[in-house]
């Protein structure tokens, strides 16, 4: 008979610890907090975390940064995950839009004239300096980069 009141006294102890736990488990967090450890209340989310929505969890969510060609709109608050934007003629992997990507089919075919005489002046004037850093005193005319000829004093420029 001992025997079974001591397990019935058990038995209505740890129903009690369960439905206590389950109570406070109930607790609901505003969006930016997050319940306590012992979940009895709420505290704020920290720096460079987030909730977004109310809930029951002891942990806020950690802010994604803006990624691959893409930058900040929104940063990170305790209520809401940063929002980031592709940079222009970028398409977005998600709906986020933290990685972006070019299309598919761009490239440099769609640099456009101006951007190819860009590239090719640039490399020209690469070339040109090299011959410079040679500390070359005179330059035949009519090549660029040739050897230093000692002529009558005059310098001469290579061809543009």
């Amino acid at each position: 008979m001992v025997w079974k009141s001591s397990c019935l006294v058990c038995s209505i102890l740890c129903f009690l610890t369960l439905d206590r736990n389950h109570v406070l488990s109930e607790i609901t967090c505003q969006p930016g907090e997050k319940a306590t450890k012992s979940r009895d209340g709420c505290i704020p989310c920290p720096d460079g975390q987030y909730n977004n929505k109310h809930s029951q969890i002891r942990e806020c969510r950690n802010c994604d940064p803006c990624e691959l060609n893409s930058f900040e709109v929104t940063p990170c608050r305790p209520k809401q995950n940063t929002e980031c934007r592709c940079n222009e003629g970028f398409k977005g992997l998600d709906k986020t839009q933290k990685r972006c990507i070019c299309p598919k089919g761009s490239g440099i075919k769609n640099l456009g004239l101006a951007s190819v005489t860009a590239f090719l002046l640039f490399i020209l004037i690469l070339k040109l300096s090299r011959c410079c850093r040679k500390k070359t005193k005179i330059i035949r005319q009519g090549s660029a980069c040739g050897k230093p000829v000692e002529e009558s004093g005059e310098k001469f420029l290579p061809p543009v």
